[in-house]
């Protein structure tokens, strides 16, 4: 097991944070997306109980994302580039 050192660590916790942020932030706006018809006419139809569960597609979706896509940029070796 290596030792990481404290940028590390904190360069983890930001990664981690800015993916549950964005996630969150995207998971609304796509909700609202979903539901705007119904929230702007006059019948809701299917759109306010479709709205939630797009909101956690797009969750569960991003935060991967990021997460992913961050590791794949870590270099192998500490002290190395990719």
């Amino acid at each position: 097991m290596t030792v990481r050192t404290r940028a590390e660590r904190d360069a983890t916790t930001v990664e981690m944070v800015y993916a549950f942020v964005s996630a969150i932030v995207l998971a609304g706006l796509a909700a609202l997306l979903v539901a705007a018809p119904a929230l702007f006419a006059a019948a809701p139809g299917p759109w306010l109980s479709a709205a939630p569960w797009v909101a956690w597609a797009v969750f569960l979706t991003r935060v991967p994302y990021v997460l992913l896509r961050w590791q794949r940029r870590q270099p192998s070796q500490p002290g190395r580039g990719r």
